[in-house]
C-alpha cells in the first residue's frame, strides 16, 4: 500500500481551519493571520501526528526560502571546479548543504571585472537563499551583489583588496609566508625564489612578510626573487614548467622556491626535464596543502590549508545567518577562527641548501 503524502489540505480538514491558515501557522507568521493560540498549537499538533514533512516547493512556500545555496567560482580559476583547492571547498560546501537540507547550485561566472561580469540569473531573480564565492574577485563585482541583497561569504585570499567588513573565510598569508620563511633560513637557504603571485595585494603582503622577517633576523642577508605568476587566462602548470627550465638553464643563485600547488608541479617538471632534482638542487615549498602536494613526486612541503572544512563551515555560518540563528556580528566571529589553526607539514621536497 502506498503512503499517502499528508497535505496542508488534510491537516486544514482537520483542525477546521483554511488552507491559507495553516499555512501561515506553520510559516509562524503571527501578524498576518488572525489565529487564536489554541488553534496555532492545535495546526502543530495535529501535522505532528500526520507527520507531515513539506515537499521543497511547499517548504518553500511555508518558510519563504529557496532552500538553495549558491556556490559561484570565478571563470578564470586554473582548470575551474577541476582545481583541486576550488573542489575541495565545494566539497565541504556540498556537504553542510546536505545536512542542513539546502541544495547546492554551482555557477562559474568571471568575477575578476566588473566590465566581463554579468549578475547570475538566479541570483537576480533570488533563486538562492545565499552564496559562497571563491575565486579572484574584484570590488565592483562584490558591490553588485550587496546590491542584489543577496547574503555571501568569501573564501580565500584572491582580492587586490582587503577584506575587512565582508564576511569571508581567509588566512593570515603574512604568517604563513613567515612560517615557510623561517623553516628555509634554518636550512640555510639565503636566496629564496617565489612564484606564482598576481595581483597587487598578494606583492604588498609578500612585502609585509619579507619586511617582518627582515625585522626578526636583521642580521640576515636573505635575497627574495619573485617569478611573475600566468595571466588569468593562462595555463599555470606551463607558465611554472618554463620558470623550471629557465632556473635550471640559468646561474640563478635560488636554493628554494615557494608558491601555490599548481606552481609547485609544473616548476618541478620543469626542472626534471632539464636533469634536476628536488631538494638535492632545489628544495620547494606550496603556500597550501593539496592532494596534488601529498601525491607529488617528491611530496611537497606544505602549509596545512583545510579546504574541505572551510567550505561546510562557511555554509554553516551562511545557513545560521538567514535562518537568524546567529548575529551577523557572531557570523565574522565564527568566520575569522576557521582557518586559525595552519601548520607547516614537512614532506621529502625541502632539504639544507644545496652548493652552488
Amino acid at each position: 500500500m502506498v503512503k499517502k503524502n499528508v497535505t496542508l489540505q488534510m491537516i486544514a480538514d482537520k483542525v477546521g481551519v483554511s488552507k491559507s491558515t495553516v499555512s501561515e501557522v506553520l510559516r509562524d507568521r503571527k501578524g498576518r493571520i488572525q489565529a487564536s493560540e489554541a488553534t496555532r498549537l492545535k495546526i502543530f499538533d495535529i501535522a505532528r501526528k500526520l507527520n507531515f514533512e513539506p515537499n521543497a516547493a511547499a517548504r518553500s512556500l511555508i518558510t519563504g526560502k529557496t532552500y538553495n545555496i549558491g556556490f559561484l567560482l570565478s571563470s578564470h580559476t586554473n582548470l575551474g571546479i577541476a582545481n583541486n583547492y576550488f573542489a575541495s571547498i565545494l566539497s565541504g560546501v556540498q556537504y553542510a548543504c546536505r545536512a542542513h537540507g539546502y541544495n547546492c547550485i554551482v555557477s562559474v561566472y568571471d568575477l575578476s571585472s566588473i566590465k566581463d561580469f554579468v549578475m547570475p540569473m538566479k541570483l537576480k531573480r533570488r533563486s538562492v537563499d545565499a552564496v559562497v564565492i571563491s575565486g579572484y574577485v574584484e570590488e565592483e563585482v562584490l558591490q553588485c551583489l550587496i546590491q542584489n541583497n543577496t547574503p555571501f561569504i568569501l573564501i580565500g585570499e584572491t582580492t587586490d583588496f582587503p577584506l575587512e567588513g565582508i564576511l569571508n573565510i581567509s588566512r593570515d598569508m603574512v604568517a604563513d609566508w613567515l612560517k615557510i620563511f623561517e623553516y628555509l633560513y634554518q636550512l640555510g637557504h639565503r636566496h629564496i625564489g617565489v612564484g606564482g603571485t598576481i595581483g597587487k595585494r598578494w606583492h604588498t603582503l609578500l612585502d609585509e612578510a619579507i619586511l617582518r622577517f627582515s625585522k626578526i633576523h636583521s642580521d640576515a642577508e636573505l635575497v627574495f626573487e619573485r617569478y611573475n605568476g600566468a595571466a588569468r587566462d593562462d595555463n599555470v602548470f606551463l607558465s611554472a614548467f618554463e620558470q623550471g627550465v629557465n632556473w635550471s638553464k640559468s646561474k640563478s643563485q635560488v636554493t628554494a622556491v615557494v608558491s601555490h600547488d599548481q606552481w609547485c608541479l609544473g616548476f618541478l617538471s620543469g626542472i626534471r626535464e632539464n636533469g634536476k632534482s628536488c631538494p638535492q638542487d632545489v628544495s620547494v615549498v606550496s603556500s597550501c596543502d593539496t592532494i596534488l602536494c601529498q601525491w607529488a613526486y617528491p611530496p611537497i612541503t606544505a602549509i596545512s590549508m583545510p579546504l574541505y572544512e572551510s567550505g561546510s563551515i562557511a555554509t554553516e555560518i551562511l545557513v545560521n545567518l538567514i535562518e537568524n540563528k546567529i548575529t551577523v556580528m557572531e557570523a565574522h566571529r565564527m568566520a575569522a577562527k576557521a582557518l586559525q589553526e595552519r601548520q607547516l607539514v614537512v614532506r621529502k621536497s625541502t632539504g639544507p641548501a644545496s652548493r652552488l
